[in-house]
């Protein structure tokens, strides 16, 4: 079983495209979903993403853009109890019949470490 599958596909009639997700962590099997959508009359974009084991019944809105090759750029941020809030960036970077997922944690001074790269291809 590979470690990581992606099942994407259009919503809404075509205005949002959805990507569910399985991971595993630790040999526990996670689930998440991704569902982007993008202002037809402009590069703005946004994200709402949520899973099974970062965010644990919340859902994460990210805001960001469209860039020309199809690429999805967004950030969004969550709270640190008693410190101030942490950025998520995530970047979806098509190429043909497939795509790489990347995302990063951003600390409150503007840091950010990739802690997702996956790439997904067509099975």
């Amino acid at each position: 079983m590979p470690d990581s599958t992606a099942a994407v596909m259009l919503k809404a009639n075509g205005q949002f495209l959805g990507i569910d997700y399985t991971w595993a962590y630790e040999g526990e099997p996670q689930q998440g979903l991704l569902i982007i959508g993008a202002d037809k009359d402009s590069d703005a974009a946004q994200l709402v993403w949520t899973d099974s084991w970062h965010l644990s019944h919340k859902f994460m809105v990210c805001d960001g853009n469209l860039n020309d090759d199809g690429a999805v750029d967004v950030k969004g941020h969550y709270a640190v109890p008693g410190h101030p809030d942490w950025g998520w960036r995530t970047q979806i970077v098509p190429n043909g019949a497939s795509f790489k997922l990347m995302m990063f944690n951003v600390s409150p001074d503007g840091e950010e470490a990739l802690t997702v790269e996956t790439d997904f291809v067509r099975a």
